[in-house]
């Protein structure tokens, strides 16, 4: 009769339990990327993030990177933005109006040579993308150099910059 008491008790502790549980193994296990999130805003265009299947190695680092800032400024997360971008950027941070924002990378041109060189450990990648402006139904067509950083065991996004020669 112990036995049977114990296995009701234990079976309906395990059934509490599971009560408030609703996603599966399979879900919890799924990685989400940028581009399987949809945040509906009918003010602006969705961005279309950069696939990250055509990268490997650093390049795929800071796709990743890219991706990522990409989703803060669009969605306006602080938190995300500071995760993605070393200290210098952070400090910029409060003053960040999160107004422009990319719609669609067209190139990434990783094998620019920017004069003034960068550190040693600074990766230039030239980015050409569409972008947009918060209250302005016109989209604009843009050129910058983005220089990213190995820190903290991932890549992240040191500057931002449209006024060095290359």
């Amino acid at each position: 009769m112990l036995k049977i008491i114990c296995i009701f008790c234990f079976t309906v502790l395990l059934a509490g339990c599971s009560i408030g549980n609703t996603t599966s193994a399979d879900e919890v296990t799924k990685k989400v990327t940028p581009d399987q999130i949809v945040t509906e805003d009918p003010n602006h265009t969705q961005p279309q993030y950069i696939d990250e299947r055509d990268y490997e190695g650093d390049e795929l680092g800071i796709v990743k990177a890219m991706n990522l800032y990409i989703k803060a400024v669009y969605e306006k997360d602080n938190s995300l933005y500071d995760s993605v971008v070393t200290e210098p950027m952070t400090r910029a941070t409060e003053m960040n109006d999160f107004k422009k924002y990319v719609i669609s990378i067209h190139k990434l041109d990783f094998s620019i040579k920017p004069y003034p060189t960068p550190p040693k450990d600074v990766k230039p990648v030239v980015i050409e993308y569409t972008g947009q402006i918060l209250g302005d139904e016109n989209t604009i067509e843009d050129k910058q150099l983005f220089l990213f950083r190995f820190e903290e065991g991932i890549w992240k996004l040191n500057g931002i910059s449209d006024h060095l020669n290359w």
